[in-house]
């Protein structure tokens, strides 16, 4: 059990290490994590949860 668990969290790191490496450089050079049009489906998510929760207070 100890060696799947260690094995998951190896996996983990090595998944943030190639994010850090793709996402880092990207990001200094002005590129976005997303798309014009996923940022505008986040901000249209945002705004109905916070329509949602406004709502029903």
């Amino acid at each position: 059990m100890v060696v799947v668990i260690l094995g998951m969290l190896l996996a983990l790191a090595l998944a943030l290490v190639v994010v850090a490496l793709v996402a880092i450089p990207a990001a200094r050079e002005g590129d976005t994590l997303l798309t014009v049009e996923g940022q505008e489906r986040v901000a249209d998510t945002v705004t109905a949860a916070r329509e949602k929760v406004s709502s029903s207070r």
